[in-house]
């Protein structure tokens, strides 16, 4: 065994990155690594705990170590940023120390920290404060804590900036009932291109300047009738306490250029598109008022080539992986209905009502990079295959074929609307779910996993809302398909060995990585599912899924919460790895090289990947899987 004592600031440096010790100060943790032994291990040497040794603790830095009973049986296995305490591995039966084997192809380096040292500097109680974490859960609190103050953007940063701090001037109003003609000079002296407009001090409209020139100019409407005439009634608004991105997500999502800020009811501002043009340039708004511009599928494409960049934009803005997904799908939604657009320009208008429906990632609004499409066509009733059978053929073809060009890949499953079973009227809809849920077959759960998570996005909405309907109440009344779903839903586990270390997909080109969306996402998305369909509720996004549960007591507040975090944590090391390699000029993929983590990534990764163990378990005990 070799010892050496070593400079403090490398271990004080591992010591930062640890979950335990990322508590204290750096100028504590130098303190204590002042005195720290450097231990080496080679392959199947044996360390043995010693009256000295059980006075110390010891934090892997490399290699693997196995702990032996008295009989010889593993009994555990620590990695590398795992703390090994040699006092507390004593044998219950026979109170002996048990044996430390070292098991890495390579040496093992530990650091040994002394106990005498750590109260030299830090008192007990702070210490071991530090140590009794109660929970994966409450680990990776601490983590996305820590994550989210060194990703605090500099100021200027729209994203995480409250909309207060965006609002450039005094709120200007006028009454409701005020004329055209004046509301158009007030807002020439005021050099604005809106007005808000109010009854009873209490906002009840907006007019812009292009309302002006399209109403008054164009409509032939007169300059002396009251405001109210032209004005947009009852506006999208958003509330003074709320965050850039949320403003982003509304502008983006309904494609409007001017948002009423309001503080107790009262407006308190506007924010605009020249607001959020001044704080970023390249921003998922301006790509959806670009997309509802473009005339053809080409021109989409230039959209969709630069959604990379608005994720690693977003990324690096210090926006939360939810708030990305939702930014990135509301321009791959945008594309999509701008084609859908240019369809029924070509074809003429539908012969009966549809509803474009999407499933995957794009239907749950988890997008964070470009992605192959799932979607489907659901028919009014009055659909008659022979009359108009010929149109939606063509037009799910052109359209399916339109996002491919635009980047979105055709879907390897063929789960798309130019696919004739997906392409059913709204009966047929509805006896294709009575049969995957009375009858659970091993076909039935895969089209449930995407079929399941469906989301409207043009046509006629009250189509997908009476499918929904129809699916929640179906789901309501089949307890065994739940059970089915469930134990089907476990099935993706996460990367975790018996022993609690990361286990690598070894050889091809993936090799020595982790699939964080297989492996780490997916088993979040099915065990939301499965609690979302319980309890009948709306939402098909992930995180606002583990939220309804709570909200519907399908789990405890605690649960839902700590999965949660797992779901931020997973998803937050994905979007940063794929943010390096769009700024390096790759392709954005989920499979992270093990040789990128920090010993702090690496610690909470196994954290989160516990914690959906944990919950796995809890599904399992509930069905009796």
């Amino acid at each position: 065994m070799n010892c050496v004592t070593i400079k403090s600031d490398e271990v004080s440096e591992c010591l930062h990155d640890h979950p335990y010790f990322s508590r204290f100060p750096m100028e504590v943790l130098k303190a204590i690594s002042s005195n720290v032994v450097r231990i080496h291990l080679v392959p199947d040497q044996v360390f043995t705990p010693s009256e000295d040794n059980a006075k110390s603790i010891y934090l892997i830095h490399h290699g693997t170590i196995v702990i032996h009973g008295a009989k010889n049986q593993a009994v555990t296995k620590l990695g590398a940023g795992e703390l090994l305490e040699m006092g507390a591995f004593i044998d219950e039966k026979s109170g002996k120390p048990q044996t430390v084997i070292a098991k890495s192809l390579d040496e093992v380096l530990m650091f040994q920290i002394f106990m005498d040292n750590i109260a030299k500097y830090a008192s007990n109680e702070e210490f071991v404060n530090a140590l009794d974490v109660p929970s994966t859960g409450d680990r990776l609190r601490r983590a996305l804590e820590r994550r989210q103050q060194e990703n605090t953007p500099q100021s200027g940063n729209f994203l995480t900036m409250p909309v207060k701090s965006l609002i450039k001037r005094e709120p200007i109003s006028m009454s409701e009932n005020d004329s055209i003609r004046d509301v158009a000079k007030a807002m020439m002296k005021n050099r604005v291109s809106c007005m808000l407009l109010t009854k009873n001090s209490k906002l009840s409209g907006i007019v812009t300047d292009r309302d002006l020139r399209c109403r008054v100019l164009g409509g032939g409407v007169s300059r002396k009738q009251p405001v109210s005439k032209i004005m947009t009634a009852s506006p999208m608004t958003i509330d003074i306490n709320a965050y850039g991105f949320e403003v982003l997500m509304l502008m983006s999502h309904n494609n409007i250029h001017h948002v009423p800020v309001l503080m107790k009811g009262k407006p308190a501002g506007v924010i605009t598109n020249t607001n959020m043009q001044q704080c970023q340039t390249t921003s998922s708004v301006f790509m959806v008022g670009d997309a509802y511009k473009r005339k053809s599928v080409s021109g989409l494409r230039m959209i969709a080539k630069r959604v990379p960049e608005l994720m690693s934009g977003l990324v690096q803005g210090g926006a939360s992986p939810h708030a990305t997904g939702q930014m990135v799908t509301t321009v791959t939604d945008a594309i999509n209905i701008r084609i859908l657009q240019i369809a029924e320009k070509k074809l003429g208008p539908p012969p009966v009502p549809y509803a474009w429906m999407v499933a995957g990632s794009q239907g749950r609004q988890e997008q964070t990079a470009l992605s192959d499409q799932d979607n489907c066509l659901v028919l009014d009733n009055a659909y008659d295959p022979v009359k108009h059978g010929d149109y939606f053929k063509e037009f799910s073809q052109f359209v399916c074929s339109g996002l491919n060009e635009a980047g979105y890949v055709f879907c390897p499953g063929d789960i798309m609307a130019q696919n004739n079973k997906w392409r059913k009227p709204l009966k047929k809809w509805k006896k294709y779910f009575n049969k995957w849920v009375t009858e659970p077959k091993p076909d039935a759960l895969m089209n449930a996993s995407t079929f399941f998570d469906l989301r409207f996005v043009h046509g006629e909405q009250g189509l997908a809302k009476s499918l929904n309907k129809h699916v929640r109440k179906l789901c309501s009344q089949n307890s065994l398909f739940l059970s089915i779903l469930a134990r089907n839903s476990i099935q993706f586990h996460p990367p975790l060995s018996i022993f609690k270390n990361l286990v690598l997909i070894k050889g091809g080109e993936n090799d020595k990585t982790i699939d964080l969306k297989s492996k780490g996402i997916i088993p979040i998305v099915e065990l939301a599912r499965v609690y979302a369909l319980n309890d009948v509720s709306d939402p098909v996004n992930t995180r606002d899924r583990l939220i309804a549960a709570a909200d519907g007591k399908e789990i405890s507040r605690s649960d839902a919460l700590d999965l949660k975090d797992a779901l931020k944590f997973i998803s937050l090391t994905r979007l940063r790895h794929q943010a390096r390699q769009v700024d390096s000029g790759q392709t954005p993929n989920n499979f992270l090289p093990i040789n990128e983590l920090s010993l702090f990534e690496r610690n909470h990764l196994k954290d989160a990947f516990t914690q959906i163990q944990t919950m796995q378990s809890s599904l399992e005990r509930r069905y009796n899987i």
